[in-house]
């Protein structure tokens, strides 16, 4: 059977992909003294077939942020039964790209932020994140409605990683850029839409599997939508117009809510959206090739100041 395994960026590193010299397969780093292979234009398969093709070697890559979400690999166990361990022969250096410019990470004032550690959660989207300035509203502004966004349909949204270090948010004005040695670590609990049979509420009917999380993902929204305190957004400094919530949580293998996770643009907000979280009953778990696994489930919600 296939393992799955994830990109870490243990310790991050600062070089800069537009200062490089370019090469037939990417571009040449002066620091390490060898070539930085642009995945960009990469499939999934054409990096997993390359990383296996390359698994004893230190591999330096290239990627954008909208590939991030196909990084998980899988690949045959038996290819790493070898002399060395998995860590040793899988150790990466790799430069994630976030946009257009590897190292443009600044404040408005054209100050740079250094990046010393980064986590990237995964299944949560990060976005471009403009500075927001509390101010005085009068009256307040009126919060039309909540809509969940859909959880199935662009799974470009999603970002499939998991690093290691201390988390550290930066907000500027132009594209984050996340750069560093990594290495995989073998995934341990599956997303929402890649398990085969997903977590079920325990009212839920038997269904099929692709019914089951028509279902789950129906029940969830409804679930939001009925107990979600609109009332919580009023008052807030929200600029006019629409908010993103971000929401990810992992259900476990017997079936409980861990290791939540919520990016609101008001503390006020992530406070909400945890207190109906912790209301959530217990499900039955999701299965993966007939084992109880944990699954990383995500949902986003909207709402709209006017």
């Amino acid at each position: 059977m296939n393992s799955k395994f994830k990109i870490t960026i243990p310790k991050p590193c600062h070089e800069n992909w537009n200062e490089m010299t370019p090469k037939e397969k990417g571009r040449f780093c002066k620091s390490c003294s060898k070539t930085v292979v642009d995945f960009t234009k990469k499939s999934t398969v054409e990096i997993q077939d390359y990383l296996v093709k390359n698994k004893s070697k230190r591999v330096c890559g290239h990627f954008y942020r909208k590939q991030l979400d196909s990084v998980t690999i899988e690949i045959p166990r038996i290819a790493f039964n070898q002399q060395l361990s998995f860590q040793k022969l899988f150790t990466l250096s790799l430069f994630f790209v976030m946009g257009t410019s590897l190292f443009s990470c600044q404040y408005s004032d054209g100050k740079k932020q250094k990046i010393e550690n980064i986590i990237i959660i995964d299944t949560l989207k990060i976005e471009k994140v403009s500075i927001l300035k509390t101010r005085k509203v009068s009256p307040p502004p009126k919060t039309t409605g909540i809509f969940i966004c859909d959880t199935t349909s662009k799974k470009d949204s999603i970002i499939e990683i998991i690093t290691t270090g201390e988390l550290v948010e930066v907000i500027v004005n132009g594209d984050l850029a996340v750069e560093g040695e990594i290495t995989l670590e073998e995934e341990t609990d599956i997303s929402f839409i890649a398990i085969e049979e997903s977590p079920r509420f325990k009212t839920s009917k038997k269904l099929s599997k692709h019914k089951i999380k028509e279902d789950f993902d129906k029940r969830m929204k409804n679930f939001f939508q009925e107990n979600f305190d609109i009332n919580t957004t009023i008052n807030l400094g929200l600029y006019k117009g629409k908010h993103k919530i971000q929401t990810q949580f992992i259900i476990d293998e017997n079936g409980n809510l861990t290791d939540i996770k919520v990016r609101a643009p008001h503390p006020a907000l992530k406070r909400e959206v945890i207190r109906m979280l912790n209301e959530l009953p217990q499900f039955i778990p999701g299965k993966q090739n007939g084992i109880i696994v944990k699954t990383k489930y995500t949902l986003p919600i909207s709402f709209e100041v006017k």
